[in-house]
């Protein structure tokens, strides 16, 4: 994981860019994001897509 300091706020990556600048990265959020949209589309295809985002049934 990259970090960058901008103004006392830290951003994190979770994909660099070699040569590229921070803006064109991808960020952790974004990242985790896509991740756990990706999740729940595949576990909904068995009627588990909460266990796709969270991990864990939702009670």
């Amino acid at each position: 994981m990259n970090e960058v300091n901008d103004s006392c706020d830290k951003h994190y990556f979770a994909h660099t860019l070699e040569g590229r600048p921070p803006k064109d990265w991808q960020s952790l959020e974004t990242h985790l994001k896509n991740v756990a949209a990706r999740a729940c589309s595949v576990t909904e295809e068995f009627g588990a897509g909460e266990l796709g985002i969270h991990g864990r049934p939702v009670e």
